[in-house]
């Protein structure tokens, strides 16, 4: 398994171990999905950043870093009261995790609001770091 396959199963793992909002609610990058008729619903994509040499042993040692978002949706004109708990809960599951040689970072909750399709936006934003 190569890197970025490493990350994102590794990411994907934590996502559904949150359980916060069911895996069928869930949009995965290149993944067929429809928006559910009601309820809160989210996207997810990694955002790969430049990589970078964090050591020289026998071999040059690559880090690997990079963004974990997540968008949770809820219908416009609903109350905040499901979605902001939800993201903060899920900002906090994210935050400070280790696994193998995968680390997540602080994560940061941003109120988007209105995304334009009819429904209220809350985007939860993770650093990470691989090897």
């Amino acid at each position: 398994m190569n890197d970025t396959e490493t990350i994102r199963s590794l990411l994907a793992a934590r996502i559904v171990s949150w359980g916060g909002i069911t895996a069928d609610r869930i949009q995965w990058p290149n993944q067929p999905f429809h928006v559910p008729a009601d309820g809160l619903w989210a996207r997810v994509t990694i955002q790969y950043g430049e990589s970078f040499m964090a050591g020289m042993g026998n071999t040059p040692h690559t880090r690997t870093i990079g963004q974990l978002v997540i968008q949770i949706f809820e219908r416009k004109g609903k109350a905040t009261t499901l979605v902001g708990p939800k993201a903060d809960s899920l900002r906090g599951h994210l935050a400070y995790h280790a696994n193998g040689h995968l680390e997540t970072l602080a994560s940061s909750r941003f109120d988007v609001g209105d995304d334009g399709n009819g429904f209220y936006q809350v985007n939860v934003i993770t650093p990470f770091r691989f090897k």
